[in-house]
């Protein structure tokens, strides 16, 4: 087995590991301890630090994963490789306090400074991240992210449940979060590190340290609107409505249909080295398979999981605390989960874009794409309230998976379907088709009918079809832990 499939699989047990924690303090424990608008204000919180980050961050995550081959056989270019990315947030970032306390904006945001530093500290683990993704030692930050957070932000719940700590001692231990989720990370990732501190001007002069400036001021454009559109919605459904409890129905049917996202972070987190060095090496045959095999790949998981929630989303709202508060976000989950499910099916047509030379067609792109997600917002959250900041969502999201697959059809002529591709998506129908026909009042008899329809109709003929070979693999290594013999197909 691979190096890349054994580090996939392992980040993917810790990811739903992850999963299920988040499910939990998400579902049961946020909606039992804290009320629709505290759930609201953390939701806010969060998004408005993450919707500048990458606007401080000028890319260096994606230079960190983009650039590291060009420089990991040169120490002292490396050092000043390492010091760019890492000093050069830095410098962004006090320059954005400056700016934000000469025209007193520290006074006019809520919590202005709990975002500032979740700001501070986010930007920098996503550059912790993408460096040690680099190295192949992504399952470690998988855990400090997805298990590690999660567990802390529990203790903090039953602390503020147990009136131990108040609301604003919550979100102050919120932040405290984030504050060791930097450290330990910093601490790991100079474990792995071995450079000096280089700040050479003549380094900087060299045609690699050009190209990655230019490539950076294209980057901010594009990652920066992504992040707009991602975080966009919150942030409208506040100003429009003026309606923190609305943020925080939002928030808890958002989080429900983001499941079906956790399957793309380890793919996406892995193959983004190697699409850039295969890039570099001018290996599109190599690009196009990882391509074609993310695609398919995460189709398949990203249906299994949207399937089995949309069918059963009246037994996970009927089964949280205070789920007839929440269940009016029910639409929220299907429109944003069909959105994400779309991402997945199209790959890693992102990370092909921004890895190639063709990143700076995101400067045409981007501002389109802005405009046009803020305008879905203002029309749809005005009268749809948070099911129209979904459908705004979605349609952003569409557009913009859309646009980036015909640009790397028309500009590498390449694209992520074949036969397999077809078959696998010609199978999605049938669960879909049969769940009409299920009309069983008994929600948890329900579900376990539901989960036999998509074994039998979609995860067995994809299995004895052999349409994904890492599909089968991951379920013959299943059934190996199970010591049941791998099925004859």
């Amino acid at each position: 087995m691979s190096l890349f499939l054994k580090n996939t699989i392992k980040t993917s047990i810790v990811n739903y590991i992850g999963i299920f924690i988040g499910f939990v303090s998400i579902l049961f424990i946020q909606t039992k301890v804290l009320s629709e608008d505290e759930i609201g204000v953390i939701r806010l919180l969060v998004d408005k630090a993450l919707l500048f980050v990458h606007f401080f961050m000028f890319g260096m995550q994606s230079v960190a994963s983009r650039f590291y081959f060009h420089f990991e056989d040169n120490k002292r270019s490396y050092g000043s490789f390492l010091t760019l990315i890492l000093g050069f947030p830095l410098v962004t970032i006090i320059l954005g306090l400056i700016f934000s306390y000469l025209f007193q904006l520290n006074l006019q945001i809520l919590h202005f400074n709990y975002i500032a530093f979740i700001l501070f500290f986010y930007i920098y683990i996503q550059i912790f991240e993408s460096y040690l993704f680099t190295k192949q030692k992504i399952v470690f930050p998988s855990f400090l992210r997805n298990i590690l957070f999660k567990l802390l932000f529990i203790f903090g719940l039953f602390l503020y449940y147990n009136n131990i700590i108040n609301f604003e001692q919550l979100l102050l231990f919120y932040v405290g979060i984030y504050f060791i989720h930097f450290t330990i990370l910093l601490l790991y990732f100079r474990k792995f590190l071995t450079f000096n501190f280089e700040f050479n001007i003549k380094d900087y002069n060299q045609p690699i340290f050009k190209e990655i400036a230019t490539y950076s001021l294209f980057l901010i454009l594009g990652a920066g609107t992504v992040s707009l559109i991602s975080k966009i919605d919150t942030i409208m459904i506040e100003n429009i409505t003026s309606n923190q409890s609305f943020v925080g129905i939002y928030a808890i049917a958002f989080a429900i249909a983001n499941i079906i996202e956790v399957v793309k972070t380890p793919v996406v987190k892995l193959s983004g080295p190697i699409i850039s060095k295969k890039l570099k090496q001018n290996k599109l045959s190599d690009v196009l398979i990882i391509y074609r095999k993310s695609s398919i790949n995460l189709m398949i998981a990203g249906f299994v999981i949207f399937i089995l929630v949309w069918f059963n989303i009246d037994l996970i709202f009927s089964i949280i605390p205070n789920g007839e508060i929440y269940k009016e976000g029910k639409y929220v989950v299907f429109f944003i989960g069909l959105a994400k499910l779309l991402d997945l099916s199209l790959g890693v047509n992102y990370e092909i874009i921004q890895n190639s030379d063709y990143y700076k067609w995101n400067i045409f792109l981007t501002p389109f794409l802005a405009v046009l997600a803020i305008i879905l917002n203002i029309y749809f959250v005005s009268k749809y309230s948070y099911v129209g900041a979904a459908i705004a969502t979605a349609i952003s999201i569409f557009t913009y998976n859309i646009l980036r697959t015909i640009l790397v059809v028309v500009k590498l002529k390449m694209h992520p379907f074949d036969l397999k591709y077809i078959k696998a998506l010609s199978l999605i129908f049938i669960p879909v088709i049969l769940s009409f026909f299920i009309a069983i009042e008994n929600l948890f008899l329900k579900l376990l009918l539901n989960i036999l329809v998509v074994l039998v109709t979609f995860i067995l003929p994809i299995y004895f079809m052999r349409i994904s070979d890492e599909f089968n693999n991951i379920i013959d290594i299943l059934l190996g832990k199970l010591r049941i013999k791998k099925i004859s197909h």
